[in-house]
């Protein structure tokens, strides 16, 4: 039987305690950089899909359990738990300074597993969750020791146990909301990830010196009399902190993807979704603390806060689309989605520890014991929210399992541990919150995701996947697919084909081809239009393949030359083995988080080794993303791999194609043969701006599109900075204003300094070179007009037809031949009844390309309102 000890008063100043809850503050701060970072590191060796971050994260958090709980026994027996903390901070930094060095390691190993296993998935994530584990667990299991043995110090008075706890979880994890929030605004785009962790690092090792030197004498801990460990009569309580856990991490998933249907997804996201939630947790906790030691009935409000939080959940998360747009701003839905359930499960913690610890001398063991079971819940509920909820169950019926396990939670706590009699006044309380629970989703009759996808849109179809929505929407009468809103391809032709069609029609002889985004095929279905052996499309998103086949032209799947592989594009090229003639790079936001990987001189050198001496890199230039400073980097970072460059038009997406060769040259002789080749010449019946006259097949029209090369382009890109993996400048950037609506504007009057003639990359007759610059010039005044003519079409659902006229009037002011802002100036026109003047538009339009069937039928209409029956 184990004795109940005395509790002694503290007899060190109060400055050394202080000195000690900092450099506790600190390890939680050094302890989310290395979180963010090591996340952000080994994304890029196995993979940034949801299978290869939820590995990182499961082993991460399980460091932190299996930490939390022998450090929590271990504690429970030693005389010096600062010391021990001290040595554990030490150790911390240690570690963090070498793991930039084990995961090179890893990634050479992983290199040899990932060619020998191929796409076994299984094996594969397996490997993952090992060779993580090798990296990270260590320093993590060391982490969780350090709640439980500040508990061992600084728990000391029966009296004060949950308030004592509370205080020392929220102080640590403050720390770590400062550290999530400091490593993502700010240690990653100024230091790089290696600045980061030497940060952390630099205080881990400061902290645990400082620990060390404190005189903190034995007779300040608590003295356990005896070393008998009688059973734990509250395993009730563990049980359902494991539940807590398990929803707590699983609403987590939830919340991210709920927030992609709210706000645009970039490298911002998680950070302020994990600072948000961190913050909610230390509020939660602190209030928490002051009343759970003083109140007999901590089971009844630890039930009440689970039943609270599911139906607070639920309602936030059934909240109509229009209710989130009238915030007003993004930092608001953050704040009110992610912060009032996390205070509500911060204040869960103290509570919990206080039914399980029942004096001070169960401290660290309870303590560490219900962090771990906690800890391990939250894996469990992440990675089965992640993998099985949300593609096979759909957001709304997974946070219907999540709200309904919260109140599940709560109604065991009443019955199970509230020793109360009121069971008529439960069992009313917990009939009313099934019956909101029920009617929450009735009374709102929102549909998540797809009334917010859907919103204002003709929503043709919707399908969930592991790590994103896809979306298919009609917009005058054309099929787009969308994935998490981002635009990716339609069922009708658009600039996409020519990604495809440059590189082929300039390549000396392409064979083996490699595709990363697939988007809806157009880019993949082109390549097969040339006798190629090989092509090989990569796709991040698993289900997007079945869903393509679905909606979109799909026969080019079925050609025995492609190959479809679901796995992260840069993940894929940096460890396979396979050699091609020509890489199309398929990803243009690079606003959206891990597409910026595909901008740096690392990423280009991993290319490069898999290209053949003649191979070419298709890489978009998305000007809309883009500043000046920012266009000058990614071209410079470009350049720094492949000297060898042109840069080409096509439309506002520009391309540039590098060459491992030592010249980039074109034979037009072969140029002019390819171009008449029946399904190319077919196929390139279509222009970016214009009518039959400015058809892509004819060669003046193509080579039209050559803007510069390799000296245009390092002059340039002479002042831009070198994008490295080590410090995602570029992310952050286009994070903080991505999409600019007139971004081209200046950056066009930059690009005119640089320009090459035609004659740079061939010999042309002057004929042919004359026109060629006309095209250019006309091709650039496309890019200034797409910016208004697409501030018209942001228009098209609000029903402004008079701004959405004078956007395309100024659109074609730039550009009188501009056959799509003719048609939609029309449409705005025959809205606002001036059908005279529209029909002379429609008119135009036919002039150019006497099919379009919408002109035809705009005509039309203009003629009957007219009274021009004949």
């Amino acid at each position: 039987m184990q004795e109940q000890q005395s509790p002694k008063k503290v007899h060190s100043g109060r400055g050394q305690h202080l000195i000690a809850l900092v450099c506790f503050f600190l390890s939680g701060f050094a302890g989310l950089v290395y979180e963010v970072v090591w996340i952000r590191q080994a994304s890029l060796i196995f993979g940034s899909t949801t299978f290869a971050v939820s590995a990182v994260l499961a082993v991460f958090f399980l460091g932190l359990a299996c930490g939390a709980y022998l450090f929590g026994r271990v504690g429970q027996w030693t005389r010096r738990p600062l010391k021990l903390f001290a040595r554990i901070e030490i150790a911390l930094g240690v570690f963090a300074l070498m793991s930039p060095y084990v995961f090179d390691l890893t990634d050479i190993f992983y290199g040899e597993v990932y060619r020998a296993l191929g796409e076994r998935t299984a094996l594969l994530f397996l490997v993952r969750l090992i060779l993580v584990g090798f990296v990270v667990f260590l320093p993590t299991f060391l982490m969780g020791g350090t709640l439980p043995l500040f508990c061992r110090q600084y728990v000391f008075e029966d009296g004060k146990i949950a308030r004592s706890v509370g205080l020392l979880y929220g102080v640590n994890t403050l720390g770590a909301a400062l550290g999530c929030a400091a490593a993502g605004f700010v240690l990653l785009p100024e230091l790089g990830m290696r600045g980061a962790i030497l940060v952390g690092a630099a205080l881990n090792i400061f902290g645990g010196l400082a620990v060390a030197a404190l005189p903190i004498s034995r007779e300040e801990v608590p003295e356990t009399i005896s070393s008998e460990e009688r059973d734990d009569p509250h395993r009730g309580v563990f049980v359902l902190f494991f539940a807590v856990g398990f929803v707590a991490l699983g609403s987590e998933v939830l919340w991210t993807r709920y927030l992609g249907l709210l706000i645009p997804n970039t490298v911002y996201t998680y950070t302020l979704t994990l600072s948000v939630v961190l913050v909610g947790l230390v509020l939660g906790s602190v209030l928490a603390s002051w009343f759970s030691d003083r109140s007999t009935a901590r089971a009844f409000y630890f039930g009440a806060l689970q039943m609270l939080t599911g139906l607070m959940v639920l309602g936030l998360m059934m909240l109509p689309p229009a209710t989130w747009r009238g915030l007003g701003g993004d930092l608001w839905i953050y704040f009110l989605l992610l912060l009032p359930p996390s205070i509500l499960g911060g204040a869960s913690f103290p509570l919990a520890v206080r039914m399980v610890v029942e004096d001070v001398s169960e401290a660290s063991r309870a303590t560490g014991g219900m962090v771990a079971v906690n800890t391990v819940g939250g894996v469990l509920g992440s990675l089965l929210i992640g993998f099985v909820g949300l593609p096979f169950l759909g957001l709304e019926k997974s946070v219907f399992f999540v709200t309904g396990a919260n109140l599940a939670i709560g109604f065991a706590a009443w019955m199970g541990l509230d020793r109360r009699r009121w069971r008529i006044f439960k069992l009313a309380v917990v009939g009313v919150s099934l019956l909101v629970w029920f009617g929450i989703p009735r009374f709102s009759g929102t549909r998540i995701p797809a009334d917010f996808l859907g919103e204002g849109r003709d929503l043709v179809a919707l399908r969930e996947g592991y790590g994103t929505n896809m979306t298919v929407v009609r917009r005058n009468r054309e099929l787009q697919l969308e994935m998490d809103r981002w635009w990716q391809g339609s069922d009708r032709k658009t600039h996409q084909v020519m990604a495809a069609h440059v590189p082929m029609l300039l390549h000396p002889d392409p064979r083996e081809v490699l595709v990363v985004g697939v988007g809806t095929g157009q880019t993949a279905s082109r390549f097969l239009m040339y006798p190629i052996d090989r092509l090989a499309c990569v796709d991040i998103e698993p289900m997007l393949f079945s869903f393509i086949r679905t909606h979109f032209e799909s026969e080019w799947m079925d050609d025995r030359r492609v190959r479809l592989i679901r796995a992260d594009g840069r993940n894929y090229l940096r460890h396979t083995d396979a050699i091609y003639d020509i890489i199309s790079l398929e990803l243009g936001e690079v606003s959206r988080p891990g597409v910026a990987f595909f901008y740096t001189t690392d990423f280009y050198r991993e290319a490069r080794e898999r290209l053949r001496p003649e191979g070419f890199v298709v890489q978009f230039v998305p000007l809309r993303f883009l500043t000046e400073e920012l266009l000058r980097g990614v071209v410079r970072s470009f350049l720094d791999v492949f000297p060898q460059s042109i840069l080409w038009y096509n439309t506002s997406e520009l391309m540039m194609i590098g060459t491992r060769g030592e010249r980039f040259t074109v034979d037009l002789s072969r140029l002019a043969e390819r171009l008449l080749q029946e399904q190319v010449h077919q196929d390139l019946k279509y222009s970016h701006w214009g009518g039959r006259d400015h058809w892509l097949h004819h060669p003046q029209v193509f080579l039209g599109g050559y803007l510069m090369g390799p000296s245009g382009l390092a002059n340039l890109g002479a002042e831009g900075a070198l994008y490295r993996d080590d410090r995602p400048v570029l992310d952050y950037a286009v994070g903080e204003g991505f999409q600019d609506s007139a971004n081209e504007l200046p950056v066009l009057q930059v690009m005119v300094d640089y320009l090459e003639p035609v004659a740079a990359l061939l010999e042309a007759e002057p004929v042919l070179e004359a026109a060629i610059a006309e095209i250019r010039e006309k091709n650039l005044r496309e890019m200034a007009a797409r910016v208004f003519l697409r501030q018209a079409m942001d228009l098209i659902s609000a029903g402004d037809h008079r701004r959405i006229a004078a956007l395309c009037s100024e659109a074609l002011r730039r550009h009188p031949d501009y056959l799509e802002a003719h048609r939609m100036l029309a449409d705005a026109l025959m809205q606002l009844g001036a059908f005279e003047k529209a029909g002379d538009h429609y008119s135009v339009v036919l002039e150019m390309n006497p099919e379009d069937g919408r002109a035809l039928d705009g005509r039309a209409v203009t003629l009957h309102r007219l009274g021009r029956l004949e």
